[in-house]
């Protein structure tokens, strides 16, 4: 199935490019990009507390989750992307919305695009589905749908989002149901020039707690929980070195999905539930990463980085949080100007948990492939 959308949306590339060369108004514009990554990486694990043996593994994806497909055009003062991601049937459409510019420094987006708070820029680092420093040491963006308005180098955004869902009965013996009861906000200022980038970004997002008292929900009591976050990234570019760095600090980032961990427990990241006061704890976390790359020669770059994260939990019982540890360093290689082969050592690790306790840590040694096109 996945083999023939790639080959519909392939045939539908070339016909509709031939048709744009030949429209006579030239007034819509419509043009075509996209990526095939693929990869290959030996991954060992180490988990102190799950009672098993330290694990071996090998993968090969021949389409990676990075690979896309997408579809610009503009029609006046209206502009759009349609982006689609074949290897996640199920978030097929990756991006789609559209654009339109009221001034040339004035513009309203409407559609499902990146969110704006968060600085993963230049950390190249390509294990564990590009994980880019992710929750270490860069805060999660997330493709979701908003209405943004951006005003020069300003942006705001009103983000809908699904429901979080986690099983916070692990370690409570309530049940809860959180909600959102009102959008996620954020704002951001980016700046670029050809050699300077920075980046400061905002966010709030609010969200209502059930916790139920009877088998029917007939009887529960309700309580909110918020996040409030904000960061900033840098990058500068020496022509042979550039240097890249973010700092975000934030509370309970793992209710909406910006602290959520890929490889550890998400409940050291969630608020803990107080039953004396029918309230919950709120988790503050503080984030840090810095990364350099070296262009060796044109064809050949080193680039190397590492994040740090470290959470606390506002709670008599909990001295400290879970803190976070990863660094990568890899060799992309230019082997024509379209394709590219990366070579990549990476090692994550959680040093404690929320309880202070080490954890483990996973090791990636592999090669990650880019074709674009």
């Amino acid at each position: 199935m996945r083999l023939l959308l790639i080959i519909t949306i392939y045939m539908f590339t070339f016909l509709t490019t031939v048709y744009a060369d030949v429209s006579p108004k030239q007034r819509f514009d419509i043009s075509f990009y996209g990526q095939i990554d693929m990869s290959f990486f030996y991954k060992h694990n180490k988990d102190v507390n799950s009672g098993f043996q330290d694990t071996d593994r090998f993968s090969l994806h021949l389409v990676e989750t990075e690979t896309l497909f997408g579809t610009e055009f503009s029609y006046e003062k209206l502009s759009g992307v349609l982006e689609l991601q074949p290897a996640d049937s199920a978030d097929l459409f990756k991006r789609y919305f559209v654009t339109y510019n009221f001034l040339d420094d004035l513009s309203l987006t409407v559609g499902k695009d990146w969110t704006l708070a968060g600085y993963s820029e230049y950390f190249a680092q390509y294990s564990e589905d590009y994980n880019a420093l992710w929750r270490y040491g860069t805060l999660i963006e997330q493709r979701l749908p908003q209405i943004r308005l951006t005003w020069k180098n300003l942006s705001f955004a009103i983000i809908w989002a699904d429901d979080p869902e986690f099983n916070m009965d692990s370690y409570s013996p309530s049940i809860f149901q959180l909600t959102n009861y009102i959008p996620r906000f954020e704002l951001a200022y980016r700046y670029e020039r050809d050699d300077f980038i920075y980046k400061i970004y905002a966010g709030y997002a609010g969200y209502n707690m059930k916790i139920k008292q009877s088998i029917s929900w007939d009887q529960y009591e309700s309580t909110y929980l918020q996040s409030f976050y904000l960061g900033a990234g840098v990058m500068y570019d020496f022509g042979r070195v550039y240097l890249s760095m973010n700092v975000f600090m934030g509370t309970n980032l793992a209710i909406w999905g910006g602290m959520a961990d890929k490889n550890w427990d998400t409940e050291d990241y969630l608020p803990m539930y107080l039953k004396s006061s029918t309230n919950f704890t709120y988790v503050g976390t503080l984030g840090i990463a810095a990364s350099m790359g070296v262009r060796i020669i044109d064809i050949l770059e080193l680039t190397f980085g590492g994040g740090y994260t470290t959470s606390s939990h506002e709670s008599i019982t909990l001295n400290g949080g879970p803190i976070q540890f990863s660094a990568y360093i890899n060799l992309p290689i230019a082997v024509s100007e379209n394709f590219y082969v990366i070579p990549e050592i990476a090692y994550y690790e959680q040093t404690a948990d929320q309880y202070q306790r080490y954890v483990g840590s996973d090791f990636f040694a592999g090669v990650y492939t880019v074709i674009y096109f």
